[in-house]
């Protein structure tokens, strides 16, 4: 009855640490990988070799460190099982995309919360526009029929959303010190 309340804390312990970083190691993985399919199978692969490792007591200093390189070594794996069927970069090139996705992490992170933010203070029409063209990947042909304007005018359109967007991620940035 004791090893059964270890394992479940232990369960607990990882589910928690997991959680904690999947969203990094998601957008990590994704920003390597050309193809969104195979980055959500790595990650997936990374779940199960992380638990693996967890469960069977592999102690960590640091679990997003940790999580990050397994993840690594996961889409180095499936580089590797692939190479035959796609084009990817060599190793040593994949490494530097990987040492330098970690550098600007803190970077990134402070764009994203900025545009988070500057995204929810568009009229909500802007926003609703953005979300059906990007989030939803909607054609531009298909979202003139549906929204009854020309794709060149929503064109136009868009760019200007993208404009205004970009003024205020940078004005963000610049205010909290943030290049």
């Amino acid at each position: 009855m004791g090893q059964r309340n270890d394992s479940t804390s232990r369960a607990d312990e990882f589910v928690a640490l997991y959680a904690s970083c999947e969203l990094e190691l998601h957008r990590f993985v994704h920003s390597l990988l050309p193809h969104a399919n195979e980055a959500d199978d790595v990650v997936q692969e990374t779940a199960k070799a992380l638990w693996q490792k967890f469960s069977a007591g592999e102690v960590v200093h640091s679990f997003r460190a940790w999580a990050r390189a397994v993840a690594y070594r996961q889409m180095l794996k499936h580089i590797e099982r692939e190479r035959t069927r796609r084009k990817y970069f060599s190793q040593r090139t994949m490494e530097a995309l990987a040492d330098t996705r970690i550098a600007y992490q803190p970077v990134l992170e402070g764009q994203r919360r900025a545009l988070a933010d500057c995204v929810a203070r568009l009229p909500g029409h802007e926003r609703d526009l953005l979300r059906q063209r990007y989030e939803n990947d909607t054609t531009m042909k298909t979202l003139a029929q549906q929204t009854g304007r020309t794709a060149n005018s929503l064109y136009k359109l868009l760019q200007r959303i993208r404009e205004k967007l970009l003024a205020c991620v940078r004005a963000k940035l610049d205010a909290e010190g943030v290049a």
